[in-house]
């Protein structure tokens, strides 16, 4: 896995700042949740893989910036090579951070990408770390505590992202025999 790096880091902070700094209001909703556990076969000794995805949502007319994170445990060998289904722990949790916007104006969507990395993702993260805990010790089995929130191993939406050029359009042009296309004007066809 590849450490996000501190320059990439504080340059994010930087464009998150911008829409950090218009936040009028916040609330973080859990969209679904699901937990499984096969207790007749729960290996010895487990590690676990955390999987986080994101996707960042900028509406500049409601003013609104949603951030929704996925988050899936499951339980690993020693290698980290994640359990079959139907063997140990598997725990998803989806949430929605909302942030709205006392001004959307001039926003890009990279400064809203920045904003969840460096402000919805941790903010989110103590309540996936509860909800683990919580639904681990009502599975029936010790609890499971998630790990410290470490920002450099969230890959950055943008690191590595090459800047989208432009295409031209190509105006139509005359060919021999047609005379329908003119100096890139279609042009309508002569009657006979």
């Amino acid at each position: 896995m590849t450490k996000t790096s501190d320059a990439t880091i504080a340059k994010e902070s930087q464009a998150a700042a911008e829409v950090l700094g218009r936040v009028a209001d916040n609330h973080i909703v859990l969209m679904n949740c699901s937990g499984a556990v096969a207790h007749n076969n729960l290996p010895e000794r487990m590690a676990f893989t955390v999987n986080l995805t994101s996707k960042t949502d900028l509406d500049r007319q409601q003013k609104l910036v949603a951030t929704t994170v996925a988050f899936r445990l499951r339980s690993a060998d020693e290698h980290g090579d994640t359990h079959p289904d139907g063997v140990g722990i598997d725990i998803a949790a989806t949430y929605q951070f909302r942030a709205r916007l006392s001004d959307s104006k001039g926003i890009r969507t990279t400064q809203a990408d920045a904003f969840t990395v460096v402000y919805a993702i941790p903010a989110i993260w103590p309540y996936w770390t509860e909800f683990i805990s919580s639904i681990t010790s009502r599975m029936g089995i010790p609890p499971v505590r998630a790990p410290i929130f470490d920002r450099r191993m969230i890959q950055s939406p943008n690191e590595g992202r090459k800047p989208v050029k432009k295409k031209k359009t190509a105006i139509p042009q005359r060919k021999k025999g047609n005379k329908r296309f003119q100096h890139g004007k279609k042009q309508a066809k002569a009657k006979k």
